[in-house]
């Protein structure tokens, strides 16, 4: 089996995260988005201390996840903005149920755990088109 690189090991442990847990996920919080969850992925990997001087200057999750993931902001924002996913994961992550539209915008509406679990899928399915990808 070849050697898998730190971005792909991190992901990966992010979407075995999200669908074990759907409650794990949630694209609004900063602890629990994808960004958040791939910092937290990384401080338990065995990489950590070679990962962590590139965090030093750092703050904030979005640019530390960046950083961990050796990635552009623009593939960032891509892969932690739920608005700024690929069209059909967008519209897949707003028909899911945590999102009504109400004046001119989509708005979060909190969801049961059958609607966590969709947006889970569909979070998981993101991270597997960005490991094929890239974007």
């Amino acid at each position: 089996m070849p050697r898998m690189n730190t971005r792909t090991r991190l992901l990966l442990r992010v979407k075995q995260t999200i669908l074990r847990n759907p409650r794990a996920f949630d694209a609004d919080t900063d602890d629990h988005d994808v960004a958040g969850l791939v910092v937290r992925a990384a401080r338990r990997d065995p990489c950590w201390r070679r990962l962590q001087p590139k965090l030093l200057a750092v703050s904030g999750e979005l640019l530390t996840a960046q950083r961990l993931l050796g990635i552009t902001t623009r593939k960032a924002d891509s892969l932690f903005l739920p608005f700024k996913w690929p069209r059909r994961f967008r519209r897949q992550y707003r028909r899911e149920g945590s999102w009504r539209l109400g004046n001119r915008r989509y708005e979060r509406v909190r969801g049961s755990l059958r609607d966590m679990g969709k947006n889970a899928k569909v979070a998981a399915a993101r991270i597997d088109y960005f490991l094929e990808t890239g974007h």
